[in-house]
């Protein structure tokens, strides 16, 4: 989960670079990719860290982009996941730490 600006830009950086080493995955002779047991394991392997970090730059891109005159609806299923749902509420009221710790 990203959790502020830094890692936001850090994740678009994975982001491109898991992006590049797909396009050169992808670019391996068909005889590679036909014959090593394991090529279509580790593409998957790459293109699932590739939706990970797109779904995290989604949802929190999100929540900074959010109106904040209409209410916020986080929906939470077990108080397990409350320290997510107060991080998420705190970038969707583009609140520091220390300004929700005060």
């Amino acid at each position: 989960m990203i959790r502020n600006e830094k890692k936001y830009e850090c994740t678009q950086e994975l982001l491109k670079r898991c992006e590049y080493t797909l396009t050169q995955y992808d670019a391996q002779d068909e005889e590679v990719k036909k014959n090593d047991p394991w090529w279509l394991v580790m593409r998957e392997s790459i293109q699932s860290h590739l939706d990970a970090f797109k779904a995290e730059i989604a949802e929190y891109e999100r929540l900074v982009g959010c109106d904040r005159s209409q209410d916020l609806k986080i929906e939470v299923d077990s108080i397990l996941e409350l320290p997510r749902v107060l991080i998420k509420a705190r970038i969707a009221a583009q609140m520091s730490q220390k300004e929700l710790a005060d």
